[in-house]
């Protein structure tokens, strides 16, 4: 646009008539200190050939052909315009082939249900056979195709939720004949798409399940109490259903009664990122439906952070994301809840599980994701909530074959690595709470005075960035980053920085080259600069290369958050500073 303004405003052919104009003017002159009879000859010679420079420079080729000028840049603008117009189409030719790509690996791990239905019908009739109940079983949606993988996992899951109805869903012969039913119990599986995911259900016309009963086995276990148990609503008492241990069989036999069976369906299925809901109704059945990825490849997750540490969430679990006002938390003992949809959500942080630092949560806005696995639901409170994308999923192999709340992990588009969320383990794992939220008649002063100065961290690690960044950010300071000590010089080039955080190694240029190049520059000579290290730094000729580069001070990594913007605002905010008010 501001070639095209130039070009537009130039009037250069105004100014290539005035160049001619100016020409002639100093032939004229030149002709005048020719014939003129000066009593100092040196000085006419000297602009004689004064002019003749002037005259030189006019007539070179870049002002002669002026008037051109414009012409000549509306072509290359074209031609600006017709490499954009072929990158932009070979990108989307690029784009086009990845999605074609990435579809046909879809296509070679997806098979129809059918290899796994087909396996059915046998195993129903010997169920059938050794508990002495007639059944009949109904398949639709055979062709309904899923990832060979989850195909392989959920079979055992569906034979469970088969030999529950068959053994202790089904009535009697007598019973069903004088409930007006059919002598033969009816199991139905179906498969089905629904936007980007599958859905299986199982259902029968069997008995149902007896809400009360469930509570009886429920309160025996120590599982709720009486008081708990008056104030759950039919879908809870449902869900108890997979609680391990519970049974709500009168008999136990080699089938069922165990206490095993619905909470191995839930693990499995929750195991491979899907959910399982169930519905019944007293004397007419049950129908339990899993909700299931159509792949394990290829996942859609919801990235996000907190205190610079970057985790994802699997979307397919992703409930909602809220944004809420400080008032709306409530404490309740040790617990954050939110009243979330007329019900009690409950509010914790990643760090609890993780045990790493705590974010201080800051403000008057927070952003809260909403998980759920389809029976427990909780909040998880994040710093920042950075985009979805669809991944490819690792597993993390033999080696780390057990790590608690994840599941995998992928690299991001931006070449990052992220670690993706077992929702189940979250859910199910009790942690601490411990959240640490900052309400102070002083923070939103002192955040507008922060955000007055401009903070370049640099430092070749993207966690190390990633971390100082969300630390700056959060408490107000406005936050750059650069990735070597190079990438740093070039960027104070023309931009003013209230401070500096420089890792002491990094490649090319360290912390100590960089800050030696950066006191050269008059803007910079006396400008606040901490060291950041993974080392101690002891007595010694590295104790005094840092003094005689006048660091104010040293930080060891991790840097603690508290003393970082302690010793900020010190610098920044020297008039209005308290150390109290941190």
């Amino acid at each position: 646009m501001s070639i095209e303004r130039l070009i537009r405003d130039g009037k250069f052919d105004k100014v290539a008539g005035s160049l001619e104009w100016i020409l002639e003017k100093c032939s004229e002159l030149e002709l005048y200190l020719i014939t003129s009879n000066s009593e100092d000859r040196d000085n006419s010679n000297k602009g004689k050939r004064t002019l003749d420079e002037i005259k030189r420079i006019l007539q070179n080729s870049t002002f002669r052909n002026l008037e051109n000028f414009s012409n000549e840049a509306k072509l290359r603008l074209l031609r600006v315009e017709e490499i954009r117009r072929q990158l932009k189409n070979n990108v989307d030719n690029l784009e086009g082939l990845s999605t074609r790509l990435q579809t046909g690996a879809m296509g070679f791990r997806m098979v129809p249900m059918s290899q796994l239905f087909n396996r059915f019908p046998a195993q129903v009739r010997e169920l059938s056979r050794k508990i002495g109940k007639k059944t009949r079983l109904t398949i639709s949606g055979a062709e309904t195709e899923l990832d060979k993988i989850l195909i392989n996992q959920l079979a055992d899951p569906l034979v469970h939720i088969m030999r529950n109805s068959i053994d202790h869903g089904f009535e009697s012969r007598d019973e069903r004949i004088s409930l007006g039913k059919n002598e033969t119990g009816e199991i139905k599986i179906s498969a089905f798409y629904h936007g980007s995911n599958a859905i299986i259900e199982v259902s029968d016309d069997g008995s149902g399940i007896n809400r009360n009963k469930v509570l009886e086995q429920a309160q025996n276990k120590n599982i709720v109490t009486k008081d708990e148990a008056n104030e759950l609503s039919d879908q809870q008492v449902l869900n108890l259903i997979f609680t391990p241990g519970l049974s709500t069989a009168e008999v136990v036999t080699e089938l069922s009664g165990r206490g095993v069976g619905m909470d191995v369906v839930k693990t499995s299925v929750t195991a491979v990122q899907g959910s399982v809901h169930i519905e019944s109704i007293e004397g007419r059945g049950t129908t339990v439906s899993m909700k299931l990825p159509l792949t394990l490849a290829i996942v859609g997750i919801l990235i996000v952070s907190e205190n610079g540490h970057q985790f994802a969430f699997p979307v397919l679990n992703v409930v909602e994301v809220l944004s809420i006002k400080r008032n709306e938390l409530k404490r309740v003992g040790q617990d954050l809840v939110l009243n979330y949809r007329g019900t009690t959500l409950n509010i914790n942080l990643l760090s609890n599980f993780f045990g790493f630092p705590p974010s201080t949560f800051k403000g008057e806005e927070y952003s809260i994701i909403v998980i759920t696995d389809g029976a427990r639901t909780i909040g998880i409170m994040v710093d920042k909530i950075k985009g979805r994308q669809d991944v490819l999923t690792k597993q993390f192999g033999s080696l780390l074959d057990k790590i608690d709340y994840m599941m995998g992990c992928t690299i991001l588009s931006d070449g990052s690595l992220v670690l993706i969320l077992d929702i189940w383990k979250l859910l199910t794992v009790t942690v601490p709470h411990q959240i640490q939220i900052i309400s102070s008649s002083n923070e939103n002063d002192l955040r507008i005075q922060r955000s007055a100065h401009k903070i370049l961290v640099v430092d070749d690690s993207a966690i190390q960035r990633a971390r100082m960044s969300s630390i700056l950010d959060q408490a107000g300071y406005l936050v750059e980053t650069a990735i070597d000590g190079h990438d740093a010089l070039q960027k104070t080039i023309g931009q003013e920085y209230s401070a500096f955080c420089v890792d002491i190694i990094m490649p090319l240029m360290d912390g100590y080259e960089f800050i030696e190049k950066l006191r050269e520059s008059a803007k910079h000579s006396s400008s606040t600069v901490f060291m950041i290290t993974g080392k101690t730094i002891t007595e010694g000729a590295e104790k005094r290369r840092i003094e005689s580069l006048g660091i104010s001070k040293v930080f060891e990594k991790p840097v603690p958050e508290k003393d970082l913007i302690y010793e900020l605002d010190s610098k920044c905010l020297p008039s209005q500073f308290q150390k109290g008010d941190q």
